[in-house]
């Protein structure tokens, strides 16, 4: 069992990744866990599970089933979090524990969440599943922010770099106040969060003013560090419960959509860039303690795994370990890539259950086409900013710019550069 302690956070996921655990053995655990006899009925687990959190909304945790325990970020501040059903903004939650396997008490700490990650292309959504026992600790991100008033008289581009070349995922309109991240060193480029869904680009500098306090006391960006939104950098540790039968019964499972954003997130100290395709998304299997290290086994897709300024690059099916600490820091590179187990090899043929069923990730567009970012249709620029809205300039919407139709750029009611004013 893992030992509480404060402050602690965690991450969860929706109901495909909740599936591979039908059927799917972890070969590649960091410890040789010990066999049980033991008769679980998973189907009906996921079920329940399903009808507890299939609603989950993103930038959530869901409490799927019980023993878990989680610590809010604002210890002023009631969290409703106590039974099977509850969910929270993560924002919200600084830690999480969850309880280990238990079949004679009916006890097996499930816990999903939802985030919305943001990329060097668009934001795209995140799942993440914990189970069993194991914990999760947020990593600080607290920066110094400002707010900001748009001055120009048209729409203004956010984009994922701080160039007129980057991707735009947002737009701002005239007089709207937004709130400010960084800055890069010349004040060009602005990293900003947007109201609609909390998206995290640049604006281009000389069409912003600040609101009280000035830009300059914003952190300095190089505008190419990803900017790790709430749950995108924890500590996390696993237990060594034992094993009932094929299954393992504790870990932490990171699913992206299919598509091909590179999404990072920050486990232990380790960077983890998870490579999708238009085919698929990247699922990742991970387990950690300090005695055997942090296993990460991909299960799709393909992952840069960085460690002490050493990067290895992983394909599906592949294994690498990472010594860490009793702190949960990583102390050494990754090592050499290796087949994952011949058991977790024979249970990887789980495609389908890996895509999202709700959303899935836009096809990537030109740089210069339109604002929209939403998973289908786009930001519906040119009727509203409604998300998802069916004739929005969205990367991959079939109404978007790329067509050059009456919606796109072509006419003057898009969002992107011919009349919006960050170029």
């Amino acid at each position: 069992m893992i030992k509480r302690r404060y402050p602690i956070l965690l991450f969860l996921t929706t109901i495909p990744i909740f599936s591979l655990l039908i059927g799917f053995s972890f070969g590649a655990a960091p410890a040789a866990n010990a066999q049980t006899a033991c008769s679980v009925d998973l189907q009906t687990i996921l079920t329940e599970v399903q009808q507890l959190c299939g609603g989950l909304n993103r930038n959530q945790v869901c409490y799927g089933k019980v023993e878990v325990d989680a610590i809010p970020s604002d210890s002023t501040l009631p969290l409703q979090f106590e039974q099977p059903g509850d969910s929270a903004n993560v924002s919200q939650v600084r830690s999480l524990y969850l309880s280990a396997f238990d079949q004679t008490a009916d006890v097996w700490g499930i816990a999903q969440m939802r985030i919305l990650a943001n990329t060097t292309a668009y934001p795209t959504d995140v799942n993440l599943l914990l189970f069993g026992d194991v914990s999760v600790e947020t990593v600080d991100q607290t920066r110094p922010s400002v707010s900001i008033t748009v001055n120009s008289p048209t729409r203004v581009n956010i984009r994922s770099t701080p160039s007129v070349n980057g991707f735009v995922v947002a737009a701002a309109e005239p007089g709207e106040t937004l709130k400010a991240l960084g800055r890069l060193a010349d004040g060009s480029w602005i990293r900003v969060e947007e109201n609609g869904l909390g998206r995290v680009g640049w604006i281009a500098g000389a069409l912003v003013s600040a609101v009280d306090t000035p830009i300059d006391s914003l952190v300095i960006d190089d505008g190419t560090t990803p900017y790790l939104g709430a749950m995108q950098a924890f500590y996390f540790e696993s237990g060594a419960s034992p094993t009932c039968e094929s299954m393992v019964s504790d870990g932490l499972l990171i699913q992206t959509p299919d598509g091909v954003a590179r999404v990072t997130i920050l486990i232990n100290e380790v960077s983890i860039e998870l490579v999708g395709s238009q085919q698929t998304g990247a699922t990742a299997f991970i387990q950690s303690n300090s005695a055997a290290g942090m296993n990460l086994s991909l299960m799709s897709g393909s992952a840069n795994v960085t460690a002490q300024n050493v990067t290895v690059a992983l394909n599906a099916n592949m294994t690498t370990v990472i010594p860490i600490d009793s702190s949960n820091r990583a102390i050494g590179a990754p090592s050499q890539p290796r087949a994952a187990d011949t058991t977790l090899l024979r249970r990887v043929g789980l495609a389908p259950l890996v895509a999202f069923p709700e959303v899935q990730a836009p096809s990537v567009g030109q740089p210069n086409q339109g604002g929209g970012s939403g998973p289908q249709n786009g930001n519906g620029r040119g009727n509203g900013r409604g998300n998802g809205n069916a004739n929005g300039n969205g990367n991959g919407n079939a109404n978007g710019n790329a067509n050059g139709n009456a919606n796109g750029n072509s006419n003057g009611n898009g969002d992107g550069d011919d009349d919006d004013g960050d170029d």
